[in-house]
């Protein structure tokens, strides 16, 4: 199929719902709401959200459930953007959702070691009902984690968690976390793989420098926090990265004190998203720089998969800072020290 043909009609459909996200003057009309119901009754006037939060009764939601409304908003709008693709790319993108099933597993893993009925969190699910692959009715029942792991055969995570079961309880469910996020990344990168030679580029230049910054951020925290041994750091990098090899990463992980390890993040080309080792703002300015590309991308007008790439990300930034600003309002932070935690500012 030709790239004209492939990406015709979808990018068409994705242009004119730029119209739903908000705008700026939005975003500062947001934070300078009172309350959690002025908020939703703002959003409910806008039209990116209209329907969404028609049936809703604004004065009885609660934080956690708007949060879940828009997650799962998020999934919902890339499934209707999947049906437009076809083989190899349709593929692509159900490996791109797995990001919130694997959320949904990470939740079930937490309750499961607090001795919790998994049934109390089923409200936290926010995967797709319509392409998720997994019993959960099955999982649901497992009381122990062994259990659970047996609910997981014949699926993809069922492997790379079976050898993690027995270990010591406070460990497990960190290293149970760290073996999906590893899973996501290399099965996403894995099925770009079967994509056109010029979305592969588009792929590693936005996904790959996510996984760049997600390493470098893990390396450090794991250092300076959790005093983890470096060689075990290194085994909990992802591969794939766009520019960070392992001989990099393995050098980052083996840094004798911060200073080396910002000398040498300025060799990267990463340096002026780590300006410092003041980590308050790292995961923002990560995901801000990541919302850059997505920009990017959308302004390239190309017949190729940036524009649907672009899409998913500007999707998640807007899901993200709403959920923010709405954190801001309930602890009545003001709107300018509100805007330093935005995304897409």
């Amino acid at each position: 199929m030709g790239d004209v043909t492939r990406f015709a009609a979808i990018n068409t459909k994705l242009k004119a719902r730029k119209q739903d996200f908000l705008s700026e003057q939005a975003y500062k009309m947001l934070m300078e709401k009172a309350s959690l119901s002025e908020v939703i009754r703002y959003l409910r006037e806008h039209k990116g959200y209209r329907i969404l939060l028609r049936d809703f009764d604004m004065d009885t939601l609660h934080r956690g459930q708007i949060e879940m409304i828009l997650k799962k908003n998020v999934v919902t709008q890339v499934e209707k953007m999947i049906l437009y693709f076809n083989q190899q790319y349709r593929q692509f993108f159900l490996t791109w959702l797995l990001s919130y099933e694997i959320e949904d597993l990470k939740v079930m893993i937490r309750a499961i070691t607090r001795k919790e009925d998994l049934r109390t969190v089923e409200v936290d699910f926010v995967h797709s009902r319509k392409y998720s692959t997994l019993q959960y009715e099955v999982l649901m029942k497992a009381k122990t984690m062994e259990q659970f792991l047996n609910g997981l055969k014949g699926t993809i995570y069922h492997a790379p968690l079976r050898s993690l079961s027995q270990e010591d309880i406070s460990k497990r469910e960190f290293h149970m976390e760290m073996q999906l996020e590893i899973l996501y990344y290399n099965t996403l990168m894995s099925k770009s793989k079967q994509l056109s030679k010029e979305d592969q580029r588009m792929v590693r230049e936005i996904i790959g420098t996510q996984i760049d910054l997600l390493n470098i951020q893990w390396i450090y925290r794991a250092s300076k926090y959790y005093k983890i041994l470096p060689e075990e750091i290194v085994n909990y990098t992802i591969p794939r990265g766009r520019s960070l090899r392992y001989t990099m990463l393995k050098s980052l992980c083996y840094c004798k004190n911060e200073q080396v390890f910002m000398d040498l993040i300025n060799t990267t080309g990463y340096g002026k998203i780590f300006p410092n080792t003041e980590d308050m703002y790292i995961e923002r300015r990560i995901k801000r720089y990541i919302y850059k590309i997505a920009l990017r991308f959308r302004s390239r007008q190309s017949m190729n998969i940036t524009e649907a790439l672009a899409y998913m990300y500007l999707l998640d930034t807007e899901m993200r800072d709403i959920i923010s600003i709405i954190e801001s309002v309930r602890y009545q932070i003001d709107p300018v020290s509100a805007g330093r935690y935005l995304i897409h500012k």
